[in-house]
């Protein structure tokens, strides 16, 4: 099916033989007849987000982004329309009892419809902005993120209940230079920066509209932002987390990848039907590549260097060779292939085919059987000490385990590795602490410098219990209630700390300049409670005023009297 209008995801009704397609802006439905090639739009007239298929009552569902319904198309005809929560962007559905699950993005809610009536049944509130909404047969479960927390979330779709779950999010990058991970939110205009370790929110970035993907480049510590409503690229400095530039690429972008070879980013033009190549030396565009169709899902296999690239309205997953950036091989897949993801295990690409149903799997070359050594050696560090490295390679976590020893080496595959260092008791700190290792044919070894760390304790006296107080030194604010103290892990330096002030309470030095050459430091605050002042009333301070005018006057009287005489 190749139609200009229909961007947007399809489904095929197998009653009929008919292939439905959203035009996503233009508000239309796209059908295509399989056995008696024939085309049709039926309007919506609003902008539409997300369609799907019920096997059982045979009704295809159209989410509306512009009036908050849910279409209910069946014979290529619309037959009713519900009101759901705000903004409903993706379905989901129990087989098991045929209900019908809406994720509302803008909403606090997950709406329950009944397949068999078309009706609905209620509003389960799951936490603000739930996305990525997905069923689980095993457990009848339902997954969800939560917009506020970016935490993965299962609703049991019996009895409503929720509990917490596990999942990657596929569109967000990490940075180990700083521990955090970056989520673009495609409906609040913003990238939300978190800490992996706590998931601590550590800012959200504005951005232009609908940022839909994120990718990171570790050569330049830059993470580079597509959106699904706008002409631009974002590029955002991960040292900083602040905006550095806007490459302009013409139209709307949503999949992206770095490709580690040539140090180039490769991101998917909705509109323009090609993808847009990103020099990250200069942040401009190197090459557009043209395609037969609407480009949807990509992946980078770093063993070949080879970027693949769904084509939404065919049939055809076209291969790109990143050394020459050019197609080199068009594969035939399923219908309507939109996802696709590498397995750096056994070396293969998946394809996920929205229309047929099925995942393809391409076999790329010889399987990523071969190991090589990546060892790490300690300097720096006392005999005896205890230090850890883990290893993320994709979705998988290596761990060393305590090591006391001089270097580990860990057996590895070709691929791309983040790693970040741990000693026990932050005794030491690893020069570098954290980083990406690239493994491409040979053994590599990697040498931390470790170096010895001390502790400036703040200890308080005067506070009440469990009034909480802070400070703030190094680039880090830390707070903790009374009697507990705080205490910050640094280098040989010198630092400065700022004590905060405390209702009801006083402190004489609030700004310290602390010295550390080879121990640990404690600093020793004393707060004093500040009495409240006494109230005096507008009669006593009358009297007060008065007093005093007439003990003056009197004075003044008494020594004019005595000079007379």
């Amino acid at each position: 099916m190749s139609v200009e209008c229909a961007n947007g995801p399809a489904v095929y009704d197998p009653s009929n033989n008919y292939t439905y397609a959203i035009g996503m802006l233009m508000g239309v439905v796209g059908v295509y007849g399989v056995k008696n090639p024939s085309f049709c739009f039926i309007p919506i007239d609003t902008p539409v987000r997300q369609i799907f298929y019920d096997p059982i009552n045979q009704y295809v569902y159209i989410s509306s982004i512009g009036n908050n319904n849910v279409y209910m198309l069946k014979n290529n005809e619309i037959k009713n329309k519900l009101m759901v929560g705000d903004c409903p962007t993706a379905f989901t559905y129990d087989p098991h009892n045929d209900h019908i699950f809406v994720d509302n993005s803008w909403s606090d809610n997950i709406t329950v419809l009944n397949g068999t009536t078309n009706t609905i049944i209620k509003s389960i509130k799951v936490g603000t902005d739930p996305y990525s909404i997905s069923y689980n047969p095993e457990n009848r479960e339902v997954g969800f993120v939560n917009g506020t927390n970016c935490q993965y979330y299962l609703l049991n779709s019996s009895n409503g209940a929720i509990r917490s779950g596990n999942m990657n999010n596929p569109y967000s990058a990490y940075d180990p230079s700083n521990g955090y991970v970056y989520l673009p939110r495609i409906h609040n205009s913003y990238v939300s920066v978190r800490e992996k370790s706590t998931n601590k929110l550590i800012k959200h970035i504005t951005v232009e509209n609908c940022p839909a993907d994120v990718a990171y480049n570790p050569i330049n510590n830059y993470l580079y932002v597509t959106h699904m409503n706008s002409g631009n690229i974002t590029v955002i400095n991960g040292t900083t987390n602040t905006i550095i530039k806007e490459i302009p690429v013409g139209s709307a972008t949503d999949d992206i990848v770095y490709d580690s070879f040539n140090n180039y980013i490769y991101a998917l033009e909705l509109f323009c039907r090609h993808v847009v190549v990103i020099n990250t030396t200069t942040n401009s565009v190197a090459k557009n590549i043209y395609m037969q169709s609407i480009p949807d899902g990509i992946a980078y296999d770093p063993l070949n260097n080879y970027i693949y690239v769904g084509e939404s309205s065919t049939a055809n997953v076209s291969i790109i060779d990143s050394a020459t950036n050019k197609i080199i091989e068009n594969i035939g897949v399923g219908e309507s292939p939109n996802s696709i993801a590498y397995d750096p295990l056994n070396n293969y690409i998946y394809v996920a085919n929205g229309v047929s149903g099925t995942i393809s799997i391409i076999y790329t070359g010889t399987p990523a059987t071969e190991n090589y050594s990546l060892t790490f050696t300690a300097t720096g560090i006392s005999p005896g000490t205890g230090w850890f490295v883990n290893l993320t390679y994709g979705s998988i976590y290596i761990n060393s385990g305590e090591t006391k020893n001089t270097s580990y080496t860990f057996p590895v595959l070709n691929g791309t590795y983040d790693f970040n260092i741990e000693v026990e008791n932050n005794k030491y700190l690893g020069s570098p602490a954290s980083g990406i290792i690239v493994v491409h044919g040979s053994d590599i070894s990697k040498s931390i410098n470790f170096l010895k760390t001390y502790k400036v304790n703040f200890v308080e006296s005067g506070l009440s219990s469990n009034i909480t107080w802070y400070v703030t030194g190094n680039g880090i604010s830390k707070h903790t209630a009374s009697p507990e103290n705080i205490t910050f892990i640094v280098l040989n330096g010198t630092y400065t700390f700022t004590v905060t002030n405390i209702s009801n309470y006083r402190i004489i030095k609030t700004h310290y300049k602390v010295v550390v050459n080879g121990h640990n430091v404690t600093v020793k605050l004393n707060y004093q409670k500040i009495s409240k002042p006494i109230s005096i009333s507008r009669i006593d301070l009358y009297s007060i005023v008065s007093g005093a005018v007439i003990a003056l006057l009197t004075a003044l009287y008494l020594i004019r009297r005595r000079k007379n005489r």
